[in-house]
């Protein structure tokens, strides 16, 4: 397959910034998703992923990848691979350290290369690209095997960059509906468990309560955990059979 001349590149790299900025998910990892997959088409290569930083908890200098959004693998491949790299060391954490982009003709043959894990497919042209929201970094952009080309061009690299400039700004917009959409479950959570304190009906406020949690933490299910003996009550701390009754 011949590369596209310039004008068909300009006009892939067009759509594919519109695609992105436009078309975000709602959520932040069919987003993250629709960002690897763009980026893959316009450079014409097998696969690519987005490694997502760790969050920086502890103050460390060092983070690694927290998760991996790919392309060009079928989730039975995917569930087949031992582990994915996490980043912390060989080639990915040089990526992770580096502020410019790295290119590999194969990356095989990097001195930082320490092999795939078990059942991951094989892979040569390599180039990665810092992902950079609000001006801190939140991943890197990977692919690989490029089709068109033994490697990839310098062309591919400014490209990309591009994409990830634009990529970083479809990022933050969905981080901000996230929040968004958090707190408005948070202030419906809020008004349905104040409605039914006022009703005065405890056992169905409780209910409320735990559907409530429920909702907000995502979770399958949702308890309200209550002590054996409440205070006033016989035998109970305060009440007439308990200390001091």
């Amino acid at each position: 397959m011949p590369a596209p001349d310039p004008a068909e590149r300009l006009s892939q790299v067009l759509d594919a910034m519109v695609s992105i900025g436009s078309g975000p998910g709602p959520d932040l990892h069919t987003t993250l998703s629709h960002i690897v997959q763009t980026a893959a088409r316009v450079v014409d290569c097998r696969y690519a992923a987005l490694g997502v930083l760790a969050d920086d908890a502890d103050g460390a200098d060092e983070r690694g990848l927290k998760e991996f959004v790919t392309a060009g693998m079928s989730p039975e491949q995917i569930a087949r691979i031992d582990r994915f790299p996490d980043g912390t060391h060989g080639l990915l954490a040089a990526v992770l350290r580096a502020d410019e982009p790295l290119r590999l003709p194969d990356l095989t043959l990097d001195a930082r290369f320490e092999g795939f894990p078990a059942r991951h497919p094989p892979m040569h042209s390599f180039l990665g690209i810092p992902v950079r929201v609000g001006g801190e970094l939140f991943g890197n952009l990977y692919l690989t095997e490029k089709r068109t080309a033994p490697g990839f061009t310098d062309e591919d690299v400014r490209v990309i960059r591009i994409l990830a400039t634009e990529a970083g700004i479809a990022i933050g917009n969905a981080r901000l509906r996230e929040a968004a959409r958090i707190r408005e479950r948070w202030i419906d959570g809020s008004a349905a468990v104040t409605t039914a304190l006022l009703a005065g009906d405890p056992g169905n406020a409780l209910d409320v309560v735990a559907e409530q949690a429920r909702r907000l933490a995502g979770a399958a299910a949702g308890l309200v955990l209550l002590p054996t003996r409440l205070p006033g009550d016989p035998g109970g701390p305060g009440g007439a059979g308990g200390p001091g009754g």
